[in-house]
């Protein structure tokens, strides 16, 4: 397995592994919790609104479960970004370090370059077109 294999599947494990953690960090749960069960967010309120019958306990812990899964996602999402990023660099240093290859090589990425560089300015031109109009109202 490549190095890049090896470190997304470590970033995998360590995803699932504070999933279980966030799984059983409510251990010992109070009959409320017990009755609630797993909650996704989407479900939150279409669960609410169709058990009215439930007791005020059942959906001040099914509150508790969601805001605690939505605490959770302000922490991993800068985490993994910054992973991320990392991986990015990392991947970016690796390809700057290897060599431009033969002359020929240097001349098709040179031809490359430059036709990915009117594409972009021939966007760029269009985008300003329509969009300047909008800003400026």
């Amino acid at each position: 397995m490549s190095s890049w294999g090896r470190r997304i599947l470590v970033a995998v494990a360590l995803t699932m592994a504070v999933g279980a953690w966030q799984a059983t960090a409510g251990e010992g749960a109070s009959a409320a919790e017990e009755q609630v069960g797993p909650v996704q967010p989407a479900d939150v309120r279409a669960r609410i609104l169709t058990d009215q019958k439930q007791p005020p306990a059942y959906h001040a812990v099914l509150k508790k479960k969601v805001d605690r899964q939505a605490e959770w996602f302000w922490i991993i999402a800068p985490v993994a970004s910054l992973l991320a990023l990392g991986f990015a660099w990392n991947f970016y240093g690796k390809l700057m370090a290897d060599s431009e290859g033969t002359d020929k090589m240097k001349e098709i990425a040179k031809h490359v370059r430059e036709g990915a560089y009117a594409y972009l300015y021939s966007q760029y031109r269009v985008v300003s077109l329509v969009f300047l109009p909008w800003f400026v109202s």
